[in-house]
């Protein structure tokens, strides 16, 4: 019985295998039934192990070495609510300890853009604002539209922030992956159904920022080898018509 639990366990989606293992186990310990077999050797093997029946201790363990050999954590839940998910950079390779490396922390800036034909600035809110040299930046690409800043997210525990501003009028269909800047500011704007350069002057760092499109949101996932972590979150919210909305 015990190797069928776990060639059955492969066939589940991973990230509930620990979860159902777990629960069969737990039950058959409080149970007490599996293993049973009232003899007198069963008993002592019994009390060695603590109480545990052999396919509870099988059970267990199937889940010690899925969990391991997976690198699985916790019992699941929604994309939304795990955006992190798995790193796009494979840990310890060239890559990663290359943005290992980077000393830096990264701002990321939502500026909404409503229609205007002319550039305007809603008034800056504390904490939710762009600098002098941003503004003059956009200023000086022929950008039109009223800008308003809706969000701002620092990540990472470099030294030095970096900042990545993200322009966006309404949802995008496609995914890119933006460079991150290894000093100052880049600055990208929506074109049609994806994002692209409006200022990128300067040395990208080891760092990629991804965005992406959600039912209802834009993403945002980052690789941060520093922290041994990839973060995420949402930069915009969109109703069904695609009409910005706050969180």
């Amino acid at each position: 019985m015990q190797p069928s639990v776990c060639a059955s366990a492969r066939r589940l989606r991973p990230r509930f295998v620990p979860c159902i293992l777990l629960a069969v186990a737990l039950n058959e310990v409080s149970n007490g039934r599996v293993g049973e077999t009232g003899s007198s050797a069963a008993e002592t093997q019994r009390t060695k192990t603590g109480g545990l029946s052999p396919t509870a201790l099988a059970l267990i363990t199937c889940i010690i070495v899925i969990t391991s050999s997976l690198g699985l954590v916790g019992c699941g839940g929604s994309e939304k609510d795990n955006m992190n998910g798995q790193a796009q950079v494979t840990f310890d390779s060239a890559p990663w300890k290359k943005a290992a490396a980077e000393d830096i922390s990264v701002r990321i800036i939502s500026v909404l853009q409503r229609p205007s034909p002319s550039l305007t600035w809603r008034e800056d809110r504390p904490g939710l604002n762009l600098s002098q040299l941003e503004k003059q930046i956009i200023e000086s690409q022929s950008v039109t539209g009223e800008l308003e800043v809706i969000k701002s997210d620092g990540r990472g525990s470099g030294s030095m922030e970096v900042r990545v501003v993200i322009i966006q009028h309404s949802p995008v269909t496609k995914s890119v992956n933006l460079p991150v800047p290894a000093r100052g500011s880049f600055i990208y704007i929506q074109k049609e159904e994806s994002l692209a350069p409006l200022f990128t002057d300067g040395l990208p760092s080891a760092l990629v920022l991804q965005v992406s499109p959600q039912p209802g949101y834009t993403a945002f996932r980052l690789d941060y080898p520093r922290d041994r972590t990839t973060y995420g979150g949402a930069l915009f919210w969109w109703d069904k018509d695609g009409n910005f909305q706050s969180p």
